[in-house]
């Protein structure tokens, strides 16, 4: 485990870390620009950079790492990755030459792209991305509309990013022509997962077939009498490709039936649909967002619920 300081979302600096094995870096990008680092007032994607992403990366490839593992998800910006670009010595120019300033809001400006500068041992890296989501960049599905709110973007901030996005994209085709938005995974992390494969030409997987396939959990699925999936909101950014829908999919293949607990649940239906057989929330009252995530709170609703539901279970096998 490597400790770094580098730069938080807004540029204070922080201790992040990093895991090196031999010469390959396992990053989680939320150390250095997770949405927990902001408080609520903090929050703004407009302004928030991935620079501490390509910090870390320099730090990894100083250490001697040229292959990556890096979780994107969680983040707390929608730069289309041009943060962490930067740090790695990519220079996005507005039409008077002058570097973009940091953030979403730098993207309506661009003009030129200037790569002279990049860290020449970039050449020698493999980067393997882990991406549980799908969504395209631009677009209803894409990274501002569906995740924009969660990172504290208003309706207007949203459609402005929209806007800024697709854009830059337009500009940027002049530069890398083969660059694809609409790429699966290429929305995710606010973007990141467009500059990771456009500019690292990195490899977008799913993050929980790789952590299924390494755990070995469709063996241990074969015995079981029932499947039971968490997270904090069960919607429809669920079966985008987050990890309960990756272990639903295990579940189904092998037939088992599949429960799903959380603290709030929408889209009932289409979580049905996709197999989760019944969901139920575990909220007992009225309460605030920091009553519910107290951990203490979380332990004892998701106890008192789990109890009930298999009481229910249970006495429906006596009938």
């Amino acid at each position: 485990i490597i400790d770094v300081k580098v730069n938080h979302p807004l540029f204070n600096k922080i201790n992040a870390e990093y895991g090196m094995y031999k010469n390959t870096a396992i990053i989680e990008i939320a150390a250095c620009i997770g949405l927990p680092l902001l408080n609520e007032k903090e929050r703004n994607p407009l302004y928030t950079s991935s620079y501490g992403v390509g910090e870390i990366i320099n730090d990894a490839i100083h250490k001697g790492a040229r292959n990556f593992i890096i979780g994107i998800g969680g983040s707390s910006t929608n730069d289309v990755g041009i943060g962490m670009l930067q740090a790695l010595g990519y220079r996005f120019l507005d039409k008077n030459k002058n570097e973009l300033p940091f953030g979403c809001v730098g993207l309506k400006d661009f003009k030129y792209l200037d790569e002279s500068n990049i860290n020449p041992e970039l050449k020698e890296c493999t980067f393997n991305v882990a991406c549980d989501v799908n969504n395209p960049l631009c677009g209803k599905n894409g990274a501002s509309y569906i995740y924009g709110p969660q990172k504290g973007a208003d309706n207007v901030t949203v459609k402005l990013m929209n806007k800024y996005h697709c854009s830059f994209i337009r500009k940027l085709k002049k530069y890398k022509p083969e660059s694809d938005d609409k790429y699966p995974g290429c929305g995710a992390a606010g973007g990141l997962g467009f500059a990771f494969k456009t500019f690292l030409n990195a490899n977008l997987q799913s993050g929980i077939n790789l952590i299924l396939d390494t755990i070995k959990l469709e063996k241990d699925l074969i015995d079981v009498d029932y499947v039971i999936v968490g997270e904090g909101k069960l919607d429809k950014q669920t079966v985008m490709g987050k990890a309960p829908i990756g272990v639903v999919k295990l579940a189904k293949k092998h037939h088992k039936p599949v429960i799903g607990f959380a603290g709030i649940i929408n889209d009932e239906d289409l979580l049905n649909k996709e197999g989760i057989d019944a969901c139920f929330s575990i909220l007992k009252d009225i309460c605030s967002k920091e009553e519910a995530m107290n951990h203490k709170n979380a332990y004892n609703n998701l106890k008192q619920t789990a109890n009930q539901v298999f009481r229910l279970i249970s006495q429906s096998k006596k009938l």
